[in-house]
C-alpha cells in the first residue's frame, strides 16, 4: 500500500467505519502490505468522540506528506530545553543539528528564529511550516539567518545544497 493509498484509507475509515477497505476480505502475507482491520477501524472511530478540527487534520496531512520529501533528516545533537531546570529564566532555546559534516545551528526566542549553518556553503535554506509553505531565507557568507516573527506553529529548516541531498531539521515548535 502506498502513501496515497493510507491517506485514503484513513480518510474513509474516520468517515464511515463501516466502509469497506482494500482487500480487506483478503489475508494480507506481508504486515507492511496489510490493510486496516475494520474492526480496529470501527473501534478508533468509535474512540474519537468528535471529528479533529479542520487545521489539525490539515496539519497531519502535511506533516505526513512531509515524510515524502525526499531529504534527510538532521538528527537533534543539542536542545537547551533539556538542559535547563534549575537556571533562571527562560532565555532563548538553543539547538544544534548534525547531518554528516552539516551542523544546523538554531536560537529560537518569542520574536526571532536565529540559525547558523556549518560548513556555509548552500545552494538555500528554506523555512518549512506544518501547512506545506517554504519560506525562502536569506543566508550570509557566515551560513547565518534570521527570521522576525517567528510563525506560529510547528517549523523545520531545509538546507539545499548543490549535489547534495537536502537534508531538514525534525519540527519545533517556537
Amino acid at each position: 500500500m502506498n502513501d496515497d493509498e493510507l491517506i485514503d484509507l484513513l480518510r474513509s475509515a474516520l468517515a464511515d467505519p463501516a466502509a469497506p477497505t482494500a482487500d480487506s476480505a483478503a489475508p494480507a502475507a506481508d504486515p507492511a502490505t496489510a490493510t486496516a482491520d475494520p474492526a480496529a477501524v470501527a473501534e478508533l472511530h468509535a474512540a474519537m468522540c468528535c471529528p479533529a478540527p479542520a487545521p489539525a487534520v490539515r496539519a497531519a496531512e502535511a506533516a505526513f506528506g512531509w515524510l515524502r520529501t525526499g531529504a534527510e533528516v538532521a538528527a537533534v545533537v543539542f536542545d537547551s530545553a533539556a538542559s535547563q531546570a534549575g537556571v533562571r529564566g527562560p532565555g532563548p532555546r538553543q539547538l544544534s543539528y548534525r547531518f554528516d559534516d552539516l551542523q544546523i545551528d538554531c536560537e529560537v526566542a518569542a520574536d526571532r528564529l536565529l540559525a547558523q549553518v556549518q560548513p556555509p556553503v548552500l545552494t538555500g535554506l528554506e523555512l518549512c511550516s506544518a501547512d506545506g509553505a517554504r519560506r525562502p531565507l536569506t543566508v550570509d557568507e557566515h551560513g547565518r539567518a534570521s527570521v522576525r516573527p517567528v510563525p506560529a506553529g510547528p517549523l523545520s529548516l531545509r538546507c539545499v545544497r548543490a549535489g547534495r541531498p537536502d537534508v531538514m531539521t525534525p519540527w519545533l515548535l517556537a
